[in-house]
């Protein structure tokens, strides 16, 4: 029997943090834009303000890294949208 795969946050948060947007090269903050939206439509759902855990599932787990997802799209935020504000964002992966 072979199991689905499931799409965790973790995956997406990588993804988008994998760009490197202190560059700022446009190539690459389309490419973790494209990445954000594809994870925010997989991941958040009107009830809840928390990603869920997977895109088969409604709840939120810290274990999965929405964390990281939410910390990967603000930063990609203020790069686009307040470039000249150096803000300093600590992750804290586990």
């Amino acid at each position: 029997m072979r199991r689905q795969r499931t799409s965790r946050c973790s995956s997406s948060s990588r993804t988008v943090r994998a760009q490197p947007p202190a560059s700022k090269d446009e190539q690459y903050l389309q490419a973790a834009e494209r990445f954000a939206e594809q994870g925010t439509k997989l991941f958040f759902a009107e009830s809840s303000p928390l990603p869920k855990a997977s895109h088969q599932h409604d709840h939120y787990e810290a274990a999965t890294n929405g964390d990281t997802l939410l910390m990967a799209l603000l930063q990609l935020w203020q790069i686009r949208h307040r470039p000249d504000v150096r803000v300093q964002l600590l992750h804290s992966d586990r």
